[in-house]
């Protein structure tokens, strides 16, 4: 595992400020928005976000979960809407990871489950995924990375140029690799469907009829689009009896 030590937020000094991060109402009660303040060039104002939890500067978007909310995420099928808008949306992406492995060992949960899971997140996708013990931590992470896109960039607002994959030109390749991703949905489909929705975020939605809309969609895909963004995951026992000699979710 490699380790990254991190500063106190109150000792990050953005070149670039006030920094301005958007916090979703919903996250108004966790700590992470708390520690955040303690630093004096951070300007934060609360609002509710379509995408992801922290907005920092129209640059980066980060989605927080505690292990527990990650587990709950996966049954329900909500993790990997919220993955995919966050890799469809021009700002770059991040998923923080919040808890120690004792919050996963109660979930009954196989460890092939998150892996797989993450493993399409962070290699598929291309959304980074950090580890944070607590909301302090998180803090400083989402803050830390500010920092570093300015040492690489100069400026909080022009990481683009160091991510290659996340220019605008590129967008529309993303967007047709997310739809792909699920079972039916070709170059064609993917296309037909981002010009009739305009955003990926706007094809998972709508529902089996608006989707039958689409020239080359049929109940069937429209059908299988719902189950795969909307309906809980199914199976996940399978997991647990995948590898005999697999253990607990470590750190």
């Amino acid at each position: 595992m490699i380790c990254i030590k991190i500063i106190n937020p109150k000792r990050i000094i953005m070149s670039e400020y006030p920094l301005k991060i958007q916090v979703d109402t919903r996250e108004s009660r966790a700590h992470v928005a708390e520690y955040l303040q303690k630093n004096t060039e951070v300007e934060l104002t609360f609002q509710h976000l379509p995408i992801a939890d922290y907005a920092v500067n129209d640059s980066f978007l980060f989605e927080r979960k505690t292990l527990p909310d990650l587990v709950a995420s996966i049954k329900d099928g909500r993790v990997f809407k919220q993955a995919c808008c966050l890799a469809a949306a021009p700002q770059r992406g991040i998923i923080i990871l919040e808890g120690s492995s004792a919050c996963l060992r109660k979930s009954n949960m196989h460890r092939a489950a998150i892996q797989g899971l993450l493993i399409k997140i962070s290699v598929f996708l291309n959304i980074p995924v950090l580890r944070a013990k607590d909301a302090e931590e998180s803090a400083r992470l989402i803050l830390y990375t500010v920092r570093q896109s300015q040492k690489l960039t100069g400026s909080v607002n022009n990481h683009t140029r160091h991510f290659p994959h996340k220019r605008p030109k590129a967008k529309q390749k993303t967007q047709q690799f997310i739809l792909q991703g699920i079972p039916g949905i070709g170059p064609s489909r993917a296309k037909a469907l981002l010009n009739y929705f305009g955003s990926v975020e706007a094809i998972f939605s709508a529902n089996a009829e608006e989707l039958s809309a689409v020239s080359g969609i049929n109940q069937t895909i429209s059908n299988t689009i719902c189950w795969a963004v909307k309906e809980p995951e199914v199976g996940l026992a399978r997991f647990k009896h995948s590898a005999e000699n697999a253990t607990q979710y470590d750190d």
